[in-house]
């Protein structure tokens, strides 16, 4: 490896240091579930989504609590999502949820929480 890819990947990795260290506990206690990660994540290419779309990404992401398979479950998602995930993630600002209609209707999602998606994703 070159030196310039390594300083490349040290930057890289201090960036997200640093963003981690400038999270409140609350937005690190919402990103310490992989449900709300894979949310931001499906989120980061567009602002709106549907409860269901969510919770549909999240089953094709999320293992079983066995870890025989794949898919998680959906229910459990949708649940999850609705009286927990999304209200936490609303509550730090990442997203505005609706629950009445069951639908994010804005996710700017601060590029200190991109930098530590990308953590997550390598």
């Amino acid at each position: 490896m070159a030196d310039d890819e390594r300083r490349g990947d040290a930057a890289a990795s201090n960036s997200g240091a640093v963003a981690f260290e400038s999270l409140s506990a609350s937005e690190i206690e919402a990103l310490t579930d992989p449900r709300n990660r894979a949310v931001l994540g499906y989120l980061s290419g567009g602002s709106t989504a549907s409860l269901a779309k969510l919770a549909d990404h999240v089953v094709t992401v999320e293992p079983d609590p066995d870890r025989s398979g794949p898919r998680g479950d959906r229910r459990e998602s949708l649940i999850f999502l609705h009286h927990q995930g999304l209200p936490r993630l609303d509550a730090c600002g990442f997203l505005n949820y609706d629950s009445g209609e069951r639908e994010v209707t804005d996710a700017t999602i601060p590029p200190r929480i991109e930098a530590i998606l990308d953590l997550d994703d390598n």
